[in-house]
């Protein structure tokens, strides 16, 4: 008699959200749709450090189905990303 292995399966939800970047003259526009909810918007100004990444304090502005933040562009580089 030979015994067989199961393997349990279960379902892994993953959400992926776009994050979109626009310039408008010496602005950054970033925009998600408001569909991702729980995301928070965060920056760093390094990835090869090991500085933490920093919630956003700017309230994001909802127009039709997006949320919209719009950051001055400065000469530092600035990484941003969506987190829940």
């Amino acid at each position: 008699m030979s015994r067989s292995n199961r393997i349990a399966k279960g379902n892994l939800s993953v959400s992926r959200v776009s994050l979109n970047l626009s310039r408008g003259g010496n602005q950054l526009v970033l925009s998600w749709p408001t569909n991702a909810v729980g995301f928070t918007l965060q920056s760093r100004s390094d990835l090869n450090s090991s500085a933490n990444w920093t919630d956003s304090t700017d309230s994001p502005v909802i127009v039709a189905d997006q949320y919209f933040v719009t950051n001055s562009i400065s000469a530092a580089a600035q990484f941003y990303r969506l987190k829940k």
